[in-house]
Protein backbone atom coordinates (compact mmCIF):
# COMPACT_ATOMS: atom_id res chain seq x y z
CA UNK A 1 0.00 0.00 0.00
CA UNK A 2 3.00 2.35 0.70
CA UNK A 3 3.98 1.78 -3.10
CA UNK A 4 0.62 3.14 -4.55
CA UNK A 5 0.15 5.99 -1.29
CA UNK A 6 2.72 8.00 -3.28
CA UNK A 7 1.48 8.14 -6.79
CA UNK A 8 -1.90 8.76 -5.73
CA UNK A 9 -0.41 11.56 -3.52
CA UNK A 10 1.61 13.26 -6.35
CA UNK A 11 -1.56 12.81 -8.18
CA UNK A 12 -4.05 14.63 -6.19
CA UNK A 13 -1.76 16.94 -5.35
CA UNK A 14 -1.79 18.13 -8.91
CA UNK A 15 -4.37 20.96 -9.71
CA UNK A 16 -5.35 19.75 -13.35
CA UNK A 17 -5.95 16.05 -11.36
CA UNK A 18 -8.63 17.71 -9.24
CA UNK A 19 -9.92 19.77 -11.71
CA UNK A 20 -10.77 16.83 -13.88
CA UNK A 21 -12.24 14.78 -11.32
CA UNK A 22 -14.30 17.48 -10.37
CA UNK A 23 -15.74 17.80 -13.75
CA UNK A 24 -15.96 14.28 -13.99
CA UNK A 25 -17.82 14.19 -10.62
CA UNK A 26 -20.51 16.39 -11.45
CA UNK A 27 -21.27 15.21 -14.87
CA UNK A 28 -21.53 12.02 -13.38
CA UNK A 29 -23.82 12.53 -10.55
CA UNK A 30 -25.79 14.44 -13.30
CA UNK A 31 -25.89 11.47 -15.57
CA UNK A 32 -26.32 8.73 -12.80
CA UNK A 33 -29.76 10.65 -10.92
CA UNK A 34 -31.40 11.95 -14.15
CA UNK A 35 -34.38 10.49 -13.67
CA UNK A 36 -34.77 12.04 -10.08
CA UNK A 37 -33.98 15.50 -12.17
CA UNK A 38 -35.78 15.44 -15.20
CA UNK A 39 -38.73 12.80 -15.61
CA UNK A 40 -42.43 13.07 -17.08
CA UNK A 41 -43.23 10.31 -14.01
CA UNK A 42 -44.29 11.65 -10.57
CA UNK A 43 -42.27 10.35 -7.11
CA UNK A 44 -45.34 10.06 -5.45
CA UNK A 45 -49.19 9.91 -7.01
CA UNK A 46 -52.39 9.57 -4.72
CA UNK A 47 -55.10 9.25 -7.15
CA UNK A 48 -58.14 7.58 -8.77
CA UNK A 49 -58.00 5.70 -11.70
CA UNK A 50 -61.71 5.94 -13.11
CA UNK A 51 -60.73 4.28 -16.02
CA UNK A 52 -58.31 1.48 -14.22
CA UNK A 53 -60.98 -0.89 -12.70
CA UNK A 54 -62.98 -0.45 -16.34
CA UNK A 55 -59.55 -1.59 -17.98
CA UNK A 56 -58.93 -4.44 -15.83
CA UNK A 57 -63.02 -5.80 -16.91
CA UNK A 58 -62.32 -4.89 -20.08
CA UNK A 59 -59.01 -7.58 -20.09
CA UNK A 60 -59.77 -10.11 -17.40
CA UNK A 61 -60.38 -13.11 -20.15
CA UNK A 62 -57.97 -11.83 -22.66
CA UNK A 63 -55.60 -12.17 -19.54
CA UNK A 64 -56.84 -15.95 -18.28
CA UNK A 65 -56.71 -17.12 -22.01
CA UNK A 66 -52.82 -15.84 -22.15
CA UNK A 67 -52.17 -16.99 -19.21
CA UNK A 68 -53.85 -20.40 -19.72
CA UNK A 69 -52.01 -20.62 -22.75
CA UNK A 70 -48.87 -20.31 -20.99
CA UNK A 71 -49.24 -22.91 -18.29
CA UNK A 72 -50.84 -25.21 -20.60
CA UNK A 73 -47.80 -25.31 -22.71
CA UNK A 74 -44.69 -27.87 -21.92
CA UNK A 75 -42.27 -25.86 -23.69
CA UNK A 76 -43.58 -22.73 -21.89
CA UNK A 77 -41.25 -19.99 -21.03
CA UNK A 78 -41.60 -20.37 -16.85
CA UNK A 79 -40.37 -16.80 -16.17
CA UNK A 80 -43.04 -15.10 -18.59
CA UNK A 81 -46.02 -17.65 -17.68
CA UNK A 82 -44.94 -16.12 -13.80
CA UNK A 83 -44.89 -12.69 -15.28
CA UNK A 84 -49.04 -13.40 -16.97
CA UNK A 85 -50.00 -15.05 -13.64
CA UNK A 86 -48.75 -12.02 -12.03
CA UNK A 87 -50.56 -9.75 -14.12
CA UNK A 88 -53.90 -11.49 -14.02
CA UNK A 89 -53.70 -11.48 -10.13
CA UNK A 90 -53.27 -7.83 -10.33
CA UNK A 91 -57.00 -7.20 -12.77
CA UNK A 92 -58.46 -9.79 -10.12
CA UNK A 93 -57.44 -7.81 -7.16
CA UNK A 94 -58.41 -4.76 -8.75
CA UNK A 95 -61.54 -5.79 -9.73
CA UNK A 96 -62.69 -7.27 -6.33
CA UNK A 97 -61.77 -3.95 -4.42
CA UNK A 98 -64.10 -2.10 -7.36
CA UNK A 99 -67.07 -4.60 -7.46
CA UNK A 100 -66.72 -6.62 -3.78
CA UNK A 101 -64.49 -9.52 -3.89
CA UNK A 102 -67.33 -12.31 -3.28
CA UNK A 103 -67.72 -12.21 -6.95
CA UNK A 104 -64.32 -13.59 -7.62
CA UNK A 105 -63.82 -16.20 -5.14
CA UNK A 106 -64.10 -19.25 -7.89
CA UNK A 107 -62.02 -17.21 -10.22
CA UNK A 108 -59.48 -16.92 -7.29
CA UNK A 109 -59.59 -20.83 -6.15
CA UNK A 110 -58.84 -21.62 -9.83
CA UNK A 111 -55.93 -18.96 -10.37
CA UNK A 112 -54.18 -21.02 -6.92
CA UNK A 113 -54.96 -24.43 -8.61
CA UNK A 114 -53.20 -23.55 -11.43
CA UNK A 115 -50.32 -26.20 -12.06
CA UNK A 116 -47.72 -26.11 -15.60
CA UNK A 117 -48.46 -28.55 -17.75
CA UNK A 118 -51.85 -28.94 -16.22
CA UNK A 119 -54.91 -28.50 -19.27
CA UNK A 120 -57.24 -29.11 -16.73
CA UNK A 121 -56.47 -26.19 -14.66
CA UNK A 122 -55.69 -24.02 -17.45
CA UNK A 123 -59.09 -24.65 -18.64
CA UNK A 124 -60.46 -23.74 -15.60
CA UNK A 125 -58.95 -20.26 -14.97
CA UNK A 126 -60.25 -19.19 -18.31
CA UNK A 127 -63.86 -20.56 -17.57
CA UNK A 128 -64.06 -19.05 -14.19
CA UNK A 129 -63.08 -15.83 -15.69
CA UNK A 130 -65.33 -15.41 -18.38
CA UNK A 131 -68.22 -16.55 -15.67
CA UNK A 132 -67.02 -13.14 -13.61
CA UNK A 133 -67.05 -11.06 -16.78
CA UNK A 134 -70.72 -12.03 -17.47
CA UNK A 135 -71.36 -11.25 -13.71
CA UNK A 136 -69.60 -7.90 -14.02
CA UNK A 137 -71.68 -7.15 -16.68
CA UNK A 138 -74.20 -3.95 -15.65
CA UNK A 139 -72.07 -3.49 -12.48
CA UNK A 140 -70.81 0.25 -11.80
CA UNK A 141 -67.13 -0.21 -10.49
CA UNK A 142 -66.37 2.41 -8.30
CA UNK A 143 -63.13 3.82 -8.18
CA UNK A 144 -60.38 3.47 -5.40
CA UNK A 145 -57.87 6.26 -4.06
CA UNK A 146 -54.62 4.52 -4.31
CA UNK A 147 -50.75 5.23 -3.65
CA UNK A 148 -48.55 4.76 -6.40
CA UNK A 149 -44.61 5.09 -7.31
CA UNK A 150 -44.90 5.52 -10.79
CA UNK A 151 -40.92 6.97 -10.95
CA UNK A 152 -39.58 4.37 -8.80
CA UNK A 153 -41.99 1.63 -10.72
CA UNK A 154 -40.35 2.42 -13.79
CA UNK A 155 -36.44 1.87 -12.67
CA UNK A 156 -34.55 -1.17 -13.81
CA UNK A 157 -31.11 -2.81 -12.61
CA UNK A 158 -29.36 -0.09 -14.47
CA UNK A 159 -30.91 2.42 -13.17
CA UNK A 160 -30.67 0.88 -9.64
CA UNK A 161 -27.10 0.67 -10.12
CA UNK A 162 -26.00 4.10 -11.37
CA UNK A 163 -28.36 6.02 -8.61
CA UNK A 164 -26.32 4.23 -5.98
CA UNK A 165 -22.71 4.27 -7.09
CA UNK A 166 -22.48 8.35 -6.64
CA UNK A 167 -23.59 7.53 -2.84
CA UNK A 168 -21.64 4.38 -2.38
CA UNK A 169 -18.02 6.22 -3.77
CA UNK A 170 -18.81 9.57 -1.61
CA UNK A 171 -18.93 7.08 1.29
CA UNK A 172 -15.77 4.65 0.45
CA UNK A 173 -14.05 8.28 -0.48
CA UNK A 174 -15.27 9.74 3.11
CA UNK A 175 -14.08 6.52 5.04
CA UNK A 176 -10.95 5.91 3.10
CA UNK A 177 -8.66 6.82 5.97
CA UNK A 178 -10.79 4.41 7.87
CA UNK A 179 -10.21 1.65 5.88
CA UNK A 180 -8.07 -0.50 3.54
CA UNK A 181 -8.01 0.53 -0.03
CA UNK A 182 -9.56 -2.50 -1.39
CA UNK A 183 -12.24 -2.20 1.27
CA UNK A 184 -13.13 1.17 0.25
CA UNK A 185 -13.30 0.09 -3.20
CA UNK A 186 -15.83 -2.68 -2.48
CA UNK A 187 -18.00 -0.43 -0.30
CA UNK A 188 -18.24 2.16 -3.51
CA UNK A 189 -19.12 -0.99 -6.12
CA UNK A 190 -20.48 -3.97 -4.67
CA UNK A 191 -23.52 -2.42 -2.87
CA UNK A 192 -25.07 -1.15 -6.53
CA UNK A 193 -23.96 -4.54 -8.18
CA UNK A 194 -25.82 -6.59 -5.34
CA UNK A 195 -28.98 -4.12 -5.29
CA UNK A 196 -28.65 -4.22 -9.11
CA UNK A 197 -29.34 -7.90 -9.01
CA UNK A 198 -31.91 -8.33 -6.56
CA UNK A 199 -33.91 -6.09 -8.80
CA UNK A 200 -32.87 -7.85 -12.02
CA UNK A 201 -34.14 -11.31 -10.29
CA UNK A 202 -37.10 -10.51 -7.71
CA UNK A 203 -38.49 -6.93 -8.62
CA UNK A 204 -41.60 -7.12 -11.40
CA UNK A 205 -40.36 -5.45 -14.96
CA UNK A 206 -40.35 -1.55 -15.22
CA UNK A 207 -43.86 -0.36 -16.40
CA UNK A 208 -43.31 1.14 -19.94
CA UNK A 209 -45.63 3.96 -20.57
CA UNK A 210 -45.71 6.56 -23.56
CA UNK A 211 -44.26 9.81 -22.68
CA UNK A 212 -46.13 12.15 -20.67
CA UNK A 213 -49.17 9.31 -20.03
CA UNK A 214 -49.74 10.10 -16.55
CA UNK A 215 -49.40 13.63 -17.09
CA UNK A 216 -52.33 13.82 -19.62
CA UNK A 217 -54.22 11.63 -17.86
CA UNK A 218 -54.03 13.75 -15.06
CA UNK A 219 -54.97 16.99 -17.53
CA UNK A 220 -58.02 14.85 -19.37
CA UNK A 221 -59.64 14.21 -15.50
CA UNK A 222 -59.36 10.52 -16.34
CA UNK A 223 -56.72 10.75 -12.78
CA UNK A 224 -58.71 12.28 -9.82
CA UNK A 225 -55.46 13.55 -7.98
CA UNK A 226 -55.49 14.39 -4.10
CA UNK A 227 -51.48 14.15 -4.13
CA UNK A 228 -48.85 14.34 -6.79
CA UNK A 229 -45.01 15.04 -6.50
CA UNK A 230 -42.86 15.25 -9.87
CA UNK A 231 -39.22 15.89 -10.55
CA UNK A 232 -38.04 19.39 -10.54
CA UNK A 233 -38.04 19.28 -14.49
CA UNK A 234 -41.13 17.43 -14.87
CA UNK A 235 -40.52 16.23 -18.31
CA UNK A 236 -39.43 13.03 -20.01
CA UNK A 237 -36.52 12.89 -22.60
CA UNK A 238 -38.81 11.91 -24.94
CA UNK A 239 -41.97 13.47 -24.04
CA UNK A 240 -43.20 15.66 -27.02
CA UNK A 241 -45.19 19.39 -27.15
CA UNK A 242 -45.46 20.43 -30.41
CA UNK A 243 -46.64 23.73 -29.32
CA UNK A 244 -43.66 24.66 -28.00
CA UNK A 245 -40.88 23.26 -31.27
CA UNK A 246 -37.78 25.43 -31.13
CA UNK A 247 -38.80 27.19 -28.59
CA UNK A 248 -35.29 29.38 -27.20
CA UNK A 249 -34.56 28.80 -23.99
CA UNK A 250 -37.39 30.77 -21.90
CA UNK A 251 -35.31 33.02 -19.87
CA UNK A 252 -33.97 34.97 -22.99
CA UNK A 253 -36.26 37.50 -24.29
CA UNK A 254 -36.37 35.44 -27.88
CA UNK A 255 -39.17 33.25 -25.78
CA UNK A 256 -40.85 35.32 -24.46
CA UNK A 257 -44.96 35.06 -25.52
CA UNK A 258 -47.80 38.17 -25.38
CA UNK A 259 -50.78 37.96 -24.69
CA UNK A 260 -52.51 36.38 -27.94
CA UNK A 261 -49.32 33.46 -27.48
CA UNK A 262 -47.32 34.98 -30.02
CA UNK A 263 -43.30 35.57 -29.70
CA UNK A 264 -43.22 39.09 -28.21
CA UNK A 265 -39.34 39.69 -29.38
CA UNK A 266 -36.65 38.44 -31.66
CA UNK A 267 -36.30 37.74 -35.25
CA UNK A 268 -39.75 35.37 -34.96
CA UNK A 269 -41.38 38.49 -33.19
CA UNK A 270 -45.48 38.07 -34.36
CA UNK A 271 -44.83 34.46 -35.17
CA UNK A 272 -47.29 32.17 -33.73
CA UNK A 273 -45.94 29.19 -32.32
CA UNK A 274 -46.96 25.52 -34.36
CA UNK A 275 -49.83 24.49 -32.27
CA UNK A 276 -50.96 25.81 -29.30
CA UNK A 277 -48.64 25.50 -26.00
CA UNK A 278 -49.23 23.06 -23.66
CA UNK A 279 -48.70 23.42 -20.34
CA UNK A 280 -49.32 19.89 -18.22
CA UNK A 281 -49.09 19.24 -14.82
CA UNK A 282 -46.15 19.57 -12.49
CA UNK A 283 -45.36 22.04 -15.35
CA UNK A 284 -44.02 25.90 -14.86
CA UNK A 285 -46.39 28.28 -16.72
CA UNK A 286 -45.80 29.07 -20.25
CA UNK A 287 -43.99 32.20 -19.96
CA UNK A 288 -41.96 31.40 -16.61
CA UNK A 289 -37.81 31.63 -17.06
CA UNK A 290 -37.03 27.97 -15.96
CA UNK A 291 -39.44 26.09 -18.31
CA UNK A 292 -37.13 25.64 -20.79
CA UNK A 293 -33.66 26.45 -19.49
CA UNK A 294 -31.90 25.66 -22.80
CA UNK A 295 -34.45 25.45 -25.05
CA UNK A 296 -36.27 22.77 -27.15
CA UNK A 297 -35.76 20.69 -30.23
CA UNK A 298 -38.03 20.23 -33.51
CA UNK A 299 -40.34 18.50 -31.26
CA UNK A 300 -41.03 20.49 -29.09
CA UNK A 301 -38.78 17.86 -26.06
CA UNK A 302 -36.93 19.43 -23.33
CA UNK A 303 -33.05 20.00 -24.11
CA UNK A 304 -32.11 20.08 -20.86
CA UNK A 305 -33.75 16.86 -19.91
CA UNK A 306 -32.76 15.27 -22.90
CA UNK A 307 -28.90 16.35 -22.04
CA UNK A 308 -29.15 14.65 -18.41
CA UNK A 309 -30.19 11.53 -19.95
CA UNK A 310 -27.54 11.88 -22.96
CA UNK A 311 -25.25 12.01 -20.41
CA UNK A 312 -25.84 8.48 -18.97
CA UNK A 313 -24.96 6.80 -23.10
CA UNK A 314 -22.44 9.29 -23.83
CA UNK A 315 -20.74 8.84 -20.16
CA UNK A 316 -21.34 4.83 -19.79
CA UNK A 317 -20.35 4.12 -23.36
CA UNK A 318 -17.36 5.97 -22.99
CA UNK A 319 -16.32 4.71 -20.23
CA UNK A 320 -17.00 1.01 -20.85
CA UNK A 321 -15.46 1.17 -24.00
CA UNK A 322 -12.00 2.19 -22.75
CA UNK A 323 -12.13 0.10 -19.71
CA UNK A 324 -12.21 -3.33 -22.43
CA UNK A 325 -9.42 -1.79 -24.54
CA UNK A 326 -7.08 -1.31 -22.07
CA UNK A 327 -8.01 -4.60 -20.72
CA UNK A 328 -6.66 -6.35 -23.50
CA UNK A 329 -4.26 -3.90 -24.99
CA UNK A 330 -2.72 -4.67 -21.23
CA UNK A 331 -2.85 -8.65 -21.43
CA UNK A 332 -1.93 -8.27 -24.99
CA UNK A 333 1.02 -6.08 -24.44
CA UNK A 334 2.74 -7.51 -21.11
CA UNK A 335 2.13 -11.23 -23.17
CA UNK A 336 4.04 -9.92 -25.66
CA UNK A 337 7.02 -8.38 -23.59
CA UNK A 338 7.53 -10.87 -21.42
CA UNK A 339 7.07 -13.66 -23.14
CA UNK A 340 9.10 -12.48 -25.95
CA UNK A 341 10.01 -15.03 -29.20
CA UNK A 342 7.44 -16.00 -31.83
CA UNK A 343 4.63 -14.63 -29.22
CA UNK A 344 6.33 -11.08 -29.36
CA UNK A 345 6.26 -11.55 -33.40
CA UNK A 346 2.97 -12.83 -33.85
CA UNK A 347 1.27 -10.21 -31.39
CA UNK A 348 3.17 -7.23 -32.65
CA UNK A 349 2.63 -8.20 -36.14
CA UNK A 350 -1.02 -8.49 -35.11
CA UNK A 351 -0.74 -5.15 -33.77
CA UNK A 352 0.70 -3.56 -36.47
CA UNK A 353 -1.79 -5.25 -38.91
CA UNK A 354 -4.83 -3.33 -36.98
CA UNK A 355 -2.93 -0.44 -37.11
CA UNK A 356 -2.84 -0.06 -40.71
CA UNK A 357 -6.86 0.67 -41.39
CA UNK A 358 -8.32 3.73 -40.12
CA UNK A 359 -9.75 3.03 -36.66
CA UNK A 360 -12.77 5.56 -37.44
CA UNK A 361 -13.50 4.13 -40.79
CA UNK A 362 -13.90 0.57 -38.99
CA UNK A 363 -16.26 1.78 -36.84
CA UNK A 364 -18.35 3.28 -39.31
CA UNK A 365 -18.25 -0.09 -41.17
CA UNK A 366 -18.33 -2.38 -37.57
CA UNK A 367 -21.31 -0.29 -36.63
CA UNK A 368 -23.49 0.12 -40.01
CA UNK A 369 -23.38 -3.93 -40.85
CA UNK A 370 -24.60 -4.33 -37.18
CA UNK A 371 -28.14 -5.68 -36.73
CA UNK A 372 -29.25 -3.56 -33.54
CA UNK A 373 -32.51 -6.22 -33.12
CA UNK A 374 -29.54 -8.69 -32.19
CA UNK A 375 -26.32 -6.57 -30.56
CA UNK A 376 -27.98 -3.80 -29.04
CA UNK A 377 -26.64 -0.16 -30.50
CA UNK A 378 -24.68 0.90 -27.22
CA UNK A 379 -23.28 -2.71 -26.69
CA UNK A 380 -21.83 -2.52 -30.55
CA UNK A 381 -20.88 0.58 -30.29
CA UNK A 382 -18.72 -0.52 -27.10
CA UNK A 383 -17.40 -3.53 -28.92
CA UNK A 384 -16.38 -2.13 -31.46
CA UNK A 385 -14.62 1.18 -30.36
CA UNK A 386 -12.38 -1.97 -27.96
CA UNK A 387 -12.13 -3.71 -31.18
CA UNK A 388 -9.94 -0.85 -32.66
CA UNK A 389 -8.21 0.84 -30.00
CA UNK A 390 -6.25 -1.48 -27.89
CA UNK A 391 -3.19 -1.13 -30.29
CA UNK A 392 -1.95 1.86 -28.32
CA UNK A 393 -2.18 0.52 -25.14
CA UNK A 394 -1.02 -2.93 -26.05
CA UNK A 395 1.91 -0.42 -27.75
CA UNK A 396 2.89 0.93 -24.24
CA UNK A 397 2.25 -2.01 -22.35
CA UNK A 398 4.62 -4.40 -24.23
CA UNK A 399 7.72 -1.61 -24.00
CA UNK A 400 7.21 -1.44 -20.11
CA UNK A 401 6.85 -5.33 -20.01
CA UNK A 402 10.35 -5.08 -21.82
CA UNK A 403 11.57 -3.37 -19.37
CA UNK A 404 10.32 -4.67 -16.21
CA UNK A 405 11.46 -7.90 -17.44
CA UNK A 406 15.39 -7.30 -16.95
CA UNK A 407 15.16 -6.31 -13.43
CA UNK A 408 16.75 -7.94 -10.82
CA UNK A 409 13.64 -9.43 -9.11
CA UNK A 410 12.07 -10.59 -11.52
CA UNK A 411 15.65 -12.45 -13.11
CA UNK A 412 15.63 -13.29 -9.94
CA UNK A 413 12.30 -15.14 -10.05
CA UNK A 414 13.40 -16.94 -12.74
CA UNK A 415 16.27 -18.55 -11.37
CA UNK A 416 14.49 -19.68 -8.58
CA UNK A 417 12.06 -21.65 -11.14
CA UNK A 418 8.49 -19.74 -10.15
CA UNK A 419 6.16 -20.65 -12.91
CA UNK A 420 6.25 -17.84 -15.95
CA UNK A 421 1.82 -17.06 -15.34
CA UNK A 422 3.19 -16.68 -12.10
CA UNK A 423 5.64 -14.26 -12.98
CA UNK A 424 4.09 -12.56 -15.24
CA UNK A 425 0.63 -11.73 -13.02
CA UNK A 426 2.21 -11.22 -9.97
CA UNK A 427 5.61 -9.28 -10.98
CA UNK A 428 5.55 -8.20 -14.67
CA UNK A 429 1.93 -6.86 -14.61
CA UNK A 430 1.56 -4.85 -11.45
CA UNK A 431 4.82 -2.73 -13.01
CA UNK A 432 3.49 -2.84 -16.39
CA UNK A 433 0.31 -1.01 -15.18
CA UNK A 434 1.66 2.52 -15.44
CA UNK A 435 1.22 2.74 -19.08
CA UNK A 436 -2.05 1.49 -19.17
CA UNK A 437 -3.49 3.38 -16.30
CA UNK A 438 -2.30 6.64 -18.38
CA UNK A 439 -3.89 4.95 -21.42
CA UNK A 440 -7.26 4.49 -20.28
CA UNK A 441 -7.37 8.29 -19.25
CA UNK A 442 -7.04 8.92 -23.05
CA UNK A 443 -8.75 6.45 -23.93
CA UNK A 444 -12.05 7.33 -22.36
CA UNK A 445 -11.77 10.85 -23.75
CA UNK A 446 -11.36 9.70 -27.34
CA UNK A 447 -14.25 6.85 -27.00
CA UNK A 448 -16.52 9.89 -25.92
CA UNK A 449 -15.53 11.49 -28.64
CA UNK A 450 -15.87 8.48 -31.59
CA UNK A 451 -19.01 7.75 -29.61
CA UNK A 452 -20.45 11.72 -29.85
CA UNK A 453 -19.11 11.62 -33.52
CA UNK A 454 -20.98 8.41 -34.43
CA UNK A 455 -24.71 9.58 -32.88
CA UNK A 456 -23.62 13.26 -34.79
CA UNK A 457 -23.65 11.14 -38.51
CA UNK A 458 -27.19 8.83 -36.88
CA UNK A 459 -25.34 5.49 -36.30
CA UNK A 460 -25.46 6.02 -32.35
CA UNK A 461 -28.11 5.24 -30.13
CA UNK A 462 -31.38 5.36 -31.69
CA UNK A 463 -34.02 8.05 -31.12
CA UNK A 464 -35.67 8.90 -28.87
CA UNK A 465 -32.92 7.88 -26.60
CA UNK A 466 -30.29 10.77 -26.88
CA UNK A 467 -26.78 10.83 -26.16
CA UNK A 468 -24.71 14.16 -26.93
CA UNK A 469 -23.35 13.70 -30.30
CA UNK A 470 -26.84 12.40 -31.10
CA UNK A 471 -28.87 15.91 -29.69
CA UNK A 472 -25.77 18.24 -31.77
CA UNK A 473 -26.54 16.42 -34.85
CA UNK A 474 -30.47 16.97 -34.47
CA UNK A 475 -29.58 20.92 -34.36
CA UNK A 476 -27.32 21.63 -37.08
CA UNK A 477 -26.69 25.40 -38.08
CA UNK A 478 -26.93 28.80 -36.42
CA UNK A 479 -30.49 29.17 -36.21
CA UNK A 480 -31.13 26.61 -33.64
CA UNK A 481 -27.96 27.40 -31.54
CA UNK A 482 -29.45 26.58 -28.75
CA UNK A 483 -29.98 22.75 -29.14
CA UNK A 484 -26.65 21.91 -29.96
CA UNK A 485 -24.39 24.47 -28.10
CA UNK A 486 -24.35 23.37 -24.37
CA UNK A 487 -24.70 19.07 -26.04
CA UNK A 488 -21.45 20.34 -27.78
CA UNK A 489 -19.83 22.34 -24.42
CA UNK A 490 -20.17 18.83 -22.44
CA UNK A 491 -19.03 16.76 -24.93
CA UNK A 492 -15.50 19.16 -24.82
CA UNK A 493 -15.70 19.38 -21.04
CA UNK A 494 -16.01 15.15 -20.86
CA UNK A 495 -12.78 14.72 -23.01
CA UNK A 496 -10.84 17.62 -21.68
CA UNK A 497 -11.25 15.97 -18.08
CA UNK A 498 -10.34 12.79 -19.06
CA UNK A 499 -7.39 14.10 -20.67
CA UNK A 500 -6.31 16.35 -17.58
CA UNK A 501 -6.94 13.19 -15.39
CA UNK A 502 -4.43 11.32 -17.78
CA UNK A 503 -1.74 14.22 -17.55
CA UNK A 504 -1.64 14.00 -14.25
CA UNK A 505 -1.50 9.94 -13.82
CA UNK A 506 1.33 10.18 -16.22
CA UNK A 507 3.09 12.68 -14.18
CA UNK A 508 2.28 10.77 -10.90
CA UNK A 509 3.75 8.09 -12.21
CA UNK A 510 7.11 9.54 -14.07
CA UNK A 511 10.17 7.05 -13.23
CA UNK A 512 12.27 10.42 -12.41
CA UNK A 513 9.81 11.23 -9.69
CA UNK A 514 8.68 7.93 -8.58
CA UNK A 515 10.62 6.97 -5.87
CA UNK A 516 11.76 3.45 -6.44
CA UNK A 517 9.16 2.62 -8.91
CA UNK A 518 11.13 0.06 -10.65
CA UNK A 519 11.88 -2.06 -7.45
CA UNK A 520 8.44 -2.27 -6.35
CA UNK A 521 8.46 -6.18 -6.14
CA UNK A 522 11.95 -6.19 -4.63
CA UNK A 523 13.90 -9.74 -3.85
CA UNK A 524 12.64 -9.62 -0.34
CA UNK A 525 8.90 -10.14 -2.16
CA UNK A 526 10.38 -12.80 -3.93
CA UNK A 527 11.70 -14.81 -1.27
CA UNK A 528 8.46 -14.88 0.22
CA UNK A 529 6.37 -15.83 -3.22
CA UNK A 530 9.48 -19.05 -3.15
CA UNK A 531 8.09 -19.47 0.20
CA UNK A 532 4.59 -20.07 -0.42
CA UNK A 533 5.26 -22.22 -3.12
CA UNK A 534 7.57 -24.34 -1.12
Amino acid sequence: MAELARPLRRFFAQRRARAGLWILGILTVLAAWAPFLANDKPFLLVAADHGAAERARMELVPLAESCAHWFRDSATDQRQAERELAALRERVDRLALAAGPERFVWLRSAIDGLRPNDPASADAVVAAARAARIELEGVTLAPRVERTFPLFAALGPFDVALVLLPLTALAGWLFRRRLRFSVAWAVALVPPLVAALLVAIFAPAPQLQAPGAIKIDIARGKLQVERVMFAPIAMGYAETNLGEAWRPPTWTAHAALDVDGRYATGPRAGAIPAGKPEVRPGERALDHPARHLLGTDALGRDVLARILWGGRVSLAIGFAAALLLSLIGTLVGAAAGFLGGWVDAVLSRTIEVVLCFPAFFLVLCAIAWTDPDVVPVPVAVVLVIAAVGWTGTARLVRAEALRVASLEHVLAARALGLAPLRILLRHVLPNAMGPALVAFGFAAGGAIAVESSLAFLGLGVQVPVPSWGGLVGEARGMDHAWAWIAPGALVFLAVLAWILVAEAAREALEPRTAEGAETVHDAAHVAAEVQVSA
